[in-house]
């Protein structure tokens, strides 16, 4: 099969200010790993005039920046992703379907063969419309940083097993 890695959905969070303002500072940039409830910016409020911190609801990693000292809190200021765990979106062909289950074990490789993970199938899901193929879902512990996302993986998925003697 071949995909590529994705975030995990829930594991994503957009960070904008409490209340309108202007950003005075900021305390991160892009790729900045950030723990849970650091401050990432300091705003001004537009009402009271008072300065607040807007900190990070969850710890992961920066994958994006949209804050700059002196600019107006118009939309998400930050993302964060925490990418301890990750997807393997793979693509099945209508020939395999019968072959797959949830369950199913399957070795996960990068497309330039330095990362390798053993795991299992989790679900499949109709592919995009107008496809005939499906998605298989495969989620990854990513505790090593071997994975990030929009990497090409290949996976070899075991679909029949027997004993022979030897």
């Amino acid at each position: 099969l071949y995909g590529s890695i994705e975030a995990v959905p829930d594991r994503v969070r957009s960070v904008q200010a409490r209340f309108p303002g202007i950003v005075r500072g900021v305390d991160v940039g892009l790729g900045d790993r950030v723990a849970r409830g650091q401050r990432l910016a300091t705003v001004e409020s537009n009402d009271t005039l008072q300065t607040y911190a807007v900190t990070a609801p969850i710890g992961g990693t920066i994958t994006a920046r949209s804050a700059n000292p002196g600019e107006a809190t118009a939309g998400p200021l930050f993302t964060i992703t925490d990418l301890s765990k990750v997807h393997a979106d793979l693509t099945v062909f209508p020939r395999d379907r019968q072959q797959l289950k949830p369950g199913q074990r399957l070795e996960v490789q990068a497309a330039d063969g330095d990362a390798r993970s053993a795991a299992a199938l989790e679900y499949l899901v109709p592919g995009m419309p107008g496809s005939q193929a499906l998605l298989a879902h495969v989620e990854l512990d990513n505790a090593g940083g071997l994975w990030s996302p929009g990497q090409f993986v290949t996976a070899r998925v075991v679909v029949r097993e027997a004993e022979a003697a030897v």
